[in-house]
């Protein structure tokens, strides 16, 4: 199964926090958020039609000039 996630700049920290716990742990971001739904569920406590999940933490403010990602190039392919 392939997931797309898509979030906006206030979800940013959540996705930052995701990536380093994956990296500490040493498991791919997939394998915590599986986790994380599977420990949320595990509680008896699913979603129910209508509710919505708590609202995140005030806006952090925006990362320093220069440590945004940018996104790799890619080379020339060869006998092009």
């Amino acid at each position: 199964m392939q997931l797309t996630v898509y979030y906006n700049r206030d979800d940013e920290w959540l996705i930052e926090k995701l990536k380093a716990y994956a990296y500490a742990e040493r498991k791919s971001v997939s394998a915590v958020v599986l986790t994380a739904l599977q420990a949320y569920f595990e509680t008896g406590k699913p979603l129910e039609e209508g509710k919505t999940l708590p609202s995140p933490p005030p806006s952090s403010p925006a990362p320093a000039a220069g440590t945004e990602s940018k996104p790799r190039k890619r080379g020339k392919k060869k006998g092009a």
